[in-house]
């Protein structure tokens, strides 16, 4: 809590960020930068999914350090789907 509210972490991901599915080198681009990055679908793969997935657990650790919580929203679902997990899962705390 901050000053009597509560901190939410709310991070919005593409399925296609979570779990990459491509079977050709594709070319990300940077939409703040425009720095460009080939990827093959053998780095997304192996190298790619593991650095995500430790990323988004140091966020979530470092929200909870913070006194807040962290909810992952995916564009894949609609956004009210999303918040009806997220209300389901925070009454289910004690």
């Amino acid at each position: 809590r901050f000053r009597g509210n509560e901190l939410i972490l709310f991070q919005v991901l593409d399925s296609q960020e979570l779990q990459p599915r491509f079977g050709e080198p594709v070319l990300l681009v940077d939409m703040e930068t425009d720095d460009a990055l080939e990827v093959s679908p053998d780095y997304a793969r192996h190298e790619y999914s593991p650095k995500i997935q430790a990323h988004l657990d140091e966020l979530r650790s470092k929200a909870q350090a913070a006194g807040m919580e962290y909810f992952l929203l995916r564009t894949d679902r609609s956004l009210d789907a999303g918040l009806r997990e997220y209300f389901s899962v925070r009454e289910r705390r004690p």
